[in-house]
């Protein structure tokens, strides 16, 4: 998968002209096609659309997939399993923030692998357990998100995962989003787990300046894959 790609699957940078596919955070198809299951809102289909991808969403909230047809994306309300989509139809399936949803994640993977034409691809991007930011804040870590989040990945089990489904991973990282880092520090800020505080809607980022600052330091904890994020690429062979 090239790095186009994979930045799509994080939600910035561009893409190329290709299908893709997938769950829970959205499922798209591309222009060669493409599906990212788990669309929410809609913003990583309206990111792929936008850049000229052939993409349809995946969506089993109705009322998230009731927003993203009015605003006009190609969007799907379903599941992996409760909707009928024909083999071997997508280049690539994205599992953005998905993964760590899912009750039986081998299964969910299974299918995927039967969508995907043989040589295509699934990103998977999930909080990972294993980082350096989930053991500095320990329980005000802000991904354990129970009980939305069922599993937790390392990049060990992900990879895991991956091979029990039959893909061949091509690649595996970590990232570390600022906005993550601002969301752990806010909730150890507020002793969220003493006071029941949560984030507010819309809650902002770091200033600019201060994420320039830090980036360095994050780059340095991703290369040593103890980012806050998992990202694997996996192959059909």
């Amino acid at each position: 998968m090239p790095d186009a790609l994979v930045a799509a699957c994080l939600g910035f940078g561009r893409c190329p002209g290709r299908r893709i596919c997938g769950p829970r955070i959205g499922e798209v198809t591309a222009p060669t096609p493409a599906a990212t299951p788990g669309v929410a809102a809609g913003e990583n289909v309206e990111y792929l659309v936008r850049h000229g991808y052939e993409a349809v969403g995946l969506e089993p909230n109705p009322l998230a997939a009731r927003v993203c047809e009015e605003k006009g994306l190609p969007v799907v309300c379903g599941t992996l399993d409760s909707v009928s989509l024909e083999a071997e139809t997508f280049d690539t399936v994205i599992l953005s923030q998905v993964i760590e949803h899912l009750v039986d994640p081998g299964r969910s993977l299974d299918l995927v692998h039967r969508l995907l034409r043989p040589g295509g691809t699934v990103a998977v991007f999930t909080p990972n357990p294993h980082g350096t930011q989930a053991r500095l804040f320990g329980r005000d870590w802000a991904h354990w998100h129970v009980p939305y989040h069922v599993y937790l990945y390392g990049p060990i089990h992900l990879r895991r995962l991956l091979n029990q489904s039959q893909f061949v991973v091509k690649r595996m990282a970590t990232v570390s989003p600022a906005y993550w880092l601002r969301m752990s520090s806010q909730l150890r800020r507020h002793k969220s787990q003493e006071t029941g505080w949560i984030l507010p809607p819309g809650a902002r980022n770091f200033h600019y300046a201060t994420r320039l600052a830090i980036s360095p330091l994050m780059r340095a904890v991703d290369l040593f894959m103890r980012g806050d994020c998992v990202l694997a690429v996996g192959a059909k062979p």
